[in-house]
């Protein structure tokens, strides 16, 4: 369950990364 967390929270960071990086 910890896991599928963490993949979770790992894929979402890298979306909202990449949506700030396309922003700035």
């Amino acid at each position: 369950m910890m896991y599928i967390l963490w993949h979770s929270t790992q894929r979402n960071g890298a979306i909202l990364r990449t949506a700030i990086l396309s922003g700035v």
